[in-house]
């Protein structure tokens, strides 16, 4: 074997690890993407702290609940004993956080995109209490599907007061007019008095903001006087706790007209579908999934033998479930065309299970199922119907 000819292969195996390399890390879930020219390095320095104040305690975390995707940074800033008090008023107060924000575990959000919040108009929120909100557009879209920004809030309050904005404390102090009027109660720290700040960062977005959080390294100044800040830097990149599944769902109560309290599987009713009677020969019902996530489809169904009666006329015709995924929003309502099927019912005389493992695709958001009782004078009995999630929640670090 030549020189040359060695060269040129240990040129190909180089390229071809690069390439895998970059697939591993574009395909990494919930871990934000290190796109060069995006890290951390290229974000400016927070200011200095001032010698007035310190950082007691920084407490990151995200709020309990079912898909709950949000960064919660709770602050509390100790003002040296030999300082002289501050009055916090809401004209002075200035909260920049900036950070190159993405999440390669979600679709179209793994190009790293510049989220700059600037806030500079705080609002009296209970008493002696002020509180601020940001939005910044990531992806700026005509389609509802596409658009993306992140929500920014700030609240500020004594840290002699309690855990939360919203306690009993603050709002025993009174209430609050509006910015600018008077009756509102400042912010006051004495010296060596403490201040309380959270900053909460959410995803908006109408497919993957309650499942995927925006990942990067923020950058956070926060102003309280002139000549007064505080600065950090704080490490978001990858989710602390797991994304509790969506809840099972059963469908609900059939309606009236198409509850039978005399044939059922379990008590008391089941859901009663007739050919034979107008506006009774079908019944849809939806529920939400997670993108990407395995479901599993369970329910029961009765139908009579072929040449039963039924209404003075012989059974014929099983029944069907229709089973579609769709994007289901304020302004949306879109069955996706490849996540569509219609399934046979055909088994008679006994009540029958149906089940089914279904893939949710990326980009769906509720699962609709639509049952129909066979050709005229077809008849159909359902009951037990449950959707439940299969997929453990993804794991925190």
């Amino acid at each position: 074997m030549t020189r040359r000819t060695q060269c040129a292969r240990t040129q190909r195996r180089l390229r071809c690890a690069a390439a895998v390399g970059m697939l591993i890390g574009l395909c990494r879930p919930g871990v934000a993407n290190e796109t060069p020219g995006a890290s951390p390095a290229s974000l400016p320095s927070p200011p200095a702290l001032s010698p007035e104040w310190r950082i007691e305690a920084r407490t990151l975390s995200q709020p309990a609940g079912p898909g709950s995707r949000v960064w919660q940074i709770d602050y509390t800033f100790r003002r040296s004993v030999e300082a002289s008090a501050i009055v916090v008023s809401p004209d002075q107060v200035e909260l920049a956080l900036d950070g190159w924000v993405s999440n390669a575990g979600a679709a179209g959000h793994g190009t790293p995109r510049r989220a700059e919040h600037h806030q500079t108009k705080l609002r009296a929120r209970g008493a002696g209490a002020l509180a601020g909100t940001s939005r910044v557009a990531l992806l700026d879209s005509r389609d509802e599907v596409r658009r993306c920004a992140e929500v920014g809030t700030l609240e500020l309050w004594p840290a002699g007061c309690g855990e939360d904005v919203e306690n009993e404390t603050l709002q025993r102090l009174g209430t609050l007019g509006s910015l600018g009027m008077a009756g509102v109660v400042p912010v006051v720290v004495p010296g060596g008095g403490g201040l309380r700040a959270r900053i909460r960062l959410s995803h908006d977005h109408f497919l993957h903001g309650t499942n995927s959080l925006l990942l990067g390294e923020r950058t956070v100044a926060l102003r309280l006087t002139e000549g007064e800040s505080i600065g950090d830097r704080i490490a978001l990149n990858r989710p602390l706790r797991s994304v509790e599944p969506v809840p099972e769902w059963t469908g609900g109560e059939p309606p009236r007209d198409r509850s039978d309290r005399g044939v059922y599987l379990t008590a008391p009713d089941s859901l009663r579908l007739c050919s034979g009677t107008p506006g009774q020969s079908y019944y849809r019902m939806t529920g939400p999934v997670r993108p990407g996530a395995r479901v599993r489809l369970e329910f029961w169904y009765l139908q009579p033998d072929d040449g039963a009666d039924v209404g003075g006329n012989p059974a014929c015709g099983g029944g069907v479930v229709r089973i579609a995924q769709l994007q289901q929003g304020p302004n949306v309502w879109k069955p996706l065309p490849n996540r569509q099927q219609e399934v046979a019912l055909e088994t008679r005389g006994r009540w029958c299970r149906y089940r089914q493992v279904l893939l949710v695709d990326a980009e769906a958001t509720t699962l609709s199922l639509e049952f129909r009782a066979g050709e005229e004078p077809g008849l159909i009995w359902v009951d037990n119907l449950s959707v439940v999630s299969l997929d453990a929640p993804d794991a925190g670090p």
